[in-house]
């Protein structure tokens, strides 16, 4: 959204900042705390967006399968747990299925049942797409075909998951956190069911 002081890109063959308007048409994005209409639904919020997308009917049913949100699309967004709030984002960036995604934390506030969720929807995803993903969680980190360490807003390591595992030590501490946080929500959730 934000105009870049220096240089462009290419998605697609369309250039930014020239073909703005157009690449952000095919790109899916998700933010941190999305917000919607608390009472509506979550399969009606996804349909507002669908419409002014002009995406097929069947777009909202695939996007709320995608995230597991299906049997919940007739709930008030209002009644969501903050995880399928992040769920019905998540979902919403997904309508129509865009080549282009871009996740900024997006497990940032999911319960590990949620987390679960999330990733395996961004498991799925990740297949024939360019997906960007942000973040301080590192599940669906290791999805990846490039990571990239940021510290102190500097790019310090880039590679596969495994060489910036055995490059860099930040890296490698926070992955070891990650793995401990996870290992003690299975222990404590019990029927949370991913390896």
């Amino acid at each position: 959204l934000t105009r870049p002081s220096i240089g462009d890109f290419q998605i697609k063959g369309l250039s930014y900042p020239k073909d703005r308007m157009e690449i952000l048409r095919q790109t899916g994005a998700f933010i941190e705390s999305p917000s919607f209409y608390g009472n509506l639904t979550g399969e009606e919020n996804l349909e507002i967006i669908r419409r002014i997308l002009q995406l097929p009917k069947d777009s909202v049913r695939d996007a709320l399968e995608l995230t597991g949100l299906y049997e919940f699309r007739k709930r008030l967004a209002s009644k969501y747990s903050l995880g399928m709030k992040q769920r019905l984002g998540l979902a919403e960036a997904l309508l129509g299925r865009p080549p282009v995604l871009i996740l900024d934390e997006a497990t940032s506030a999911a319960d590990p049942e949620n987390q679960v969720e999330i990733d395996r929807a961004i498991e799925n995803l990740c297949r024939g797409k360019t997906v960007v993903i942000v973040a301080h969680r590192l599940g669906a980190i290791k999805l990846c075909d490039k990571v990239a360490v940021v510290e102190n807003n500097t790019i310090t390591c880039c590679g596969t998951h495994e060489e910036v595992l055995e490059k860099n030590e930040y890296y490698r501490r926070a992955w070891a956190d990650y793995r401990a946080a996870r290992a003690i929500a299975y222990s404590v959730e019990g029927g949370v069911q991913h390896a």
